[in-house]
């Protein structure tokens, strides 16, 4: 993940102060070439700036003394710093998905922040490929004991899709992070887990 002066706070990405051709020198000046991200007043984000978007600002004829709302990305993709490394990829999939007016091919950097929106760092495209080559499985596991369970976290922790066989009642309340064990962390790996979509529990037939 890059980290550093990666952003521009701005209080009004409409004011004309802020332009253009601002957002292109320091994105030039940035440790993370290619991209700039805007910060509203209280160092939220709000859009990023990419090298493309100053090409295509360029190749549109936008005068650079334009406030740079005109080129700016609004809503980029972002995932929040308690997520492992190896989520980002699917989350970012799955955000493609759901939005629908994205392409897989034009995501080039996704934003990581903390609880406040707060900018942590950027994740770069080759970050993601790294992460997406690692070899992942579908697992079944039988049993919600103290062994089922907690090879069924430690297994998610590690990228794996985990499916578990459980009974009706179980299903409820282990879908919930309640494990129903003395088992110190346990609950809360599971919670990761499931928050991850890594764990899901269903009945031993479905499970297969």
């Amino acid at each position: 993940m890059i980290q550093g002066e990666l952003a521009v706070r701005v209080r009004d990405t409409d004011t004309i102060d802020f332009t253009v051709r601002s957002m292109a020198r320091h994105a030039s000046r940035v440790r993370h070439v290619g991209i700039a991200v805007v910060l509203d007043g209280a160092d939220r984000v709000v859009g990023v700036v990419t090298d493309g978007d100053i090409r295509r600002a360029y190749a549109s004829d936008i005068p650079f003394s334009e406030p740079v709302a005109r080129v700016m990305s609004p809503d980029p993709i972002s995932v929040p710093a308690s997520m492992p490394v190896e989520s980002v990829p699917g989350e970012v999939l799955r955000r493609i998905r759901r939005g629908g007016r994205l392409k897989a091919d034009i995501v080039r950097h996704v934003l990581v922040t903390d609880l406040e929106g707060m900018l942590v760092g950027i994740y770069d495209s080759l970050n993601l490929f790294a992460f997406a080559d690692r070899r992942h499985h579908n697992v079944a596991v039988y049993g919600t004991g103290p062994l089922g369970l907690t090879l069924s976290a430690a297994l998610a922790a590690q990228g794996h899709e985990v499916t578990v066989g459980a009974g009706r009642e179980e299903i409820e309340r282990l879908g919930g992070g309640i494990s129903g064990l003395n088992e110190p962390g346990l609950d809360e790996a599971l919670n990761r887990g499931i928050e991850a979509g890594r764990i899901r529990f269903v009945s031993p037939k479905e499970a297969g």
